[in-house]
């Protein structure tokens, strides 16, 4: 047999083999269990990452939702606090006030009963006064009152030079707690 004969026998078989190797590839590749298997591992890989996503949203919100209770814990516990303040600041002014009625109503009494000791000389008379001269500058005819500022931003004010709550307190009059709760509120607040 010549050669080329040969030759041309071996493309054939080599063509029918080829023919039904790619007939049965794509014939696997192409039927209804492997398309399936792809999109189920599609999908399961899909849902895969959807649970890490959601457990993560949970694990966030959970932390989020903690951190949100505690600020409300302590929002409340300083409302409390405050309130009991004020409470305590407007009993002690009525107290006050009560002591300071009953001390002009015993005062008066007491006042009368007490002697009056006798001056043996005028008082007029004791010292000497320089005469009067008349006043330099001409007097308004109201006076001006400075309005007094608010709690608030004297409190700001104190804090930002650099006092302590209980200085604060003691120098604008009120108790300590209210002196640390504006701060506490000022530090949340934007300064204008």
């Amino acid at each position: 047999m010549p050669w080329p004969y040969l030759a041309a026998i071996c493309c054939l078989i080599l063509c029918v083999f080829t023919f039904f190797y790619c007939h049965f590839y794509i014939k696997r590749r192409t039927s209804r269990d492997s398309i399936l298997g792809e999109i189920q591992d599609e999908v399961d890989s899909i849902l895969f990452r959807i649970n890490e996503i959601t457990d993560r949203d949970i694990t966030l919100l959970e932390d989020r939702e903690k951190s949100l209770q505690a600020l409300l814990d302590d929002a409340d516990r300083r409302l409390k606090v405050y309130a009991r303040e004020l409470d305590r600041h407007e009993n002690s002014g009525k107290a006050y006030q009560a002591l300071g009625l009953r001390m002009q109503r015993n005062g008066k009494a007491a006042d009368s009963d007490l002697p009056v000791p006798p001056q043996t000389v005028p008082a007029a008379e004791a010292i000497p006064l320089p005469a009067a001269e008349p006043p330099r500058f001409a007097q308004a005819e109201k006076q001006i009152e400075a309005e007094p500022r608010p709690i608030g931003e004297q409190v700001r004010d104190l804090s930002l030079a650099g006092f302590s709550a209980p200085l604060i307190a003691s120098k604008l009059g009120i108790s300590i707690s209210e002196a640390e709760l504006a701060m506490a509120l000022l530090e949340r607040k934007p300064l204008e």
